[in-house]
């Protein structure tokens, strides 16, 4: 393979990783925190890495945006034919090309 191929799948496969990671740590994390009974309102760590971790799960889960966004238009695409302005090549006579038989 080309070495431009190989970084692609690299990072590909690192932003794969990456990713799946995000997702681990942040179920893991909600799982472990789940019964979490805030003590203080204000400024708590946990409360705070939870509602981040939700945010990142919601992020991830889903393609497709919420009722409240709106949908981005799709891209339209048009297909003109246009003449080409390079000569038409004339290719050499061949035997195939002249119909030759050869009988034996």
């Amino acid at each position: 393979m080309k070495r431009r191929q190989v970084l692609r799948r690299a990072a590909a496969l690192l932003t794969a990783l990456c990713l799946v990671f995000c997702l681990v740590f942040s179920s893991t994390f909600l799982g472990i925190n789940a019964e979490h009974e805030c003590l203080s309102s204000e400024d708590c760590p946990i409360c705070t890495e939870m509602s981040l971790c939700n945010d990142l799960m919601r992020a991830f889960s889903t393609a497709a945006p919420s009722e409240e966004e709106e949908r981005p238009a799709a891209p339209v695409f048009s297909v003109e034919e246009k003449k080409s302005t390079a000569p038409r090549r004339r290719f050499a006579a061949t035997p195939v090309s002249l119909k030759v038989k050869i009988s034996c």
